[in-house]
């Protein structure tokens, strides 16, 4: 997040969880201003987001959750607008985190995305080790 307050972007971040959102504040300091504690399915599509930035939220999400995920990014991003980030391909169905396989993946976000870039990550913690993927979807 940094990165993206480094280059004068508009940031809103958001975490379901008290403490990552409590340590996210030590992290930025100043610019914790960014951050809210709330839950992703309730927001308000108040306004519309040109780029979603996904990391490790839709492995962390039962998987019942996974169509009201893919619902709810189309609502909050533009068309023409991205959702980028890093996703868990892999055959895992128990978790957290979940795996999903790209067909999987690509039914529940093709109806309103198209997948531009898809790289495997050289470099990945330990438990998305081989299976983690670099991707950007652009919202039609």
């Amino acid at each position: 997040m940094h990165r993206l307050l480094d280059l004068g972007l508009s940031v809103e971040a958001i975490d379901f969880s008290h403490e990552a959102i409590a340590q996210a504040r030590i992290q930025l300091g100043e610019r914790a201003g960014c951050l809210a504690q709330a839950d992703f399915f309730a927001l308000e599509a108040h306004q519309q987001y040109l780029a979603v930035f996904e990391r490790a939220f839709l492995c962390a999400l039962p998987l019942r959750c996974r169509a009201d995920y893919a619902k709810k990014m189309a609502d909050l991003i533009v068309p023409g607008g991205y959702l980028a980030g890093f996703f868990f391909l892999a055959d895992k169905p128990k978790g957290p985190p979940f795996g999903i396989s790209l067909a999987e993946l690509t039914a529940l976000l093709g109806n309103d995305f198209v997948l531009e870039n898809s790289v495997l990550m050289d470099e990945a913690l330990p438990v998305f080790a081989g299976s983690e993927h670099w991707m950007v979807w652009r919202r039609l």
